[in-house]
């Protein structure tokens, strides 16, 4: 049987470790966090190009599900759930 077959999906300590590095990191990002959270709209990038400038959210979003998936604070999901509130969260950090 080919490696990748011999373990089932989700099968050893990658996600536990990748889990632990990122909590252990999660204080760094807590002052950069609520900054973003507090904007008056989302910022891209390592420049932090405003949304109004990278128009990368399609219009007509109101009334629809949305998911951010990747790394982060989640400020894009905060900045749609103040203009349409959501009804579920999810997160993967042990951390609020």
């Amino acid at each position: 049987m080919p490696p990748h077959e011999e373990r089932a999906l989700g099968a050893g300590d990658h996600l536990p470790r990748n889990r632990a590095a990122w909590d252990s990191w999660a204080t760094d990002y807590v002052k950069p966090g609520e900054t973003a959270w507090a904007a008056g709209e989302p910022t891209w990038g390592i420049w932090s190009i405003p949304e109004n400038e990278a128009h990368l959210l399609p219009d007509g979003l109101a009334g629809k599900d949305t998911v951010e998936l990747g790394c982060g604070t989640a400020c894009v999901s905060a900045w749609l759930a103040r203009r349409w509130p959501c009804e579920e969260v999810w997160k993967a950090s042990k951390h609020p």
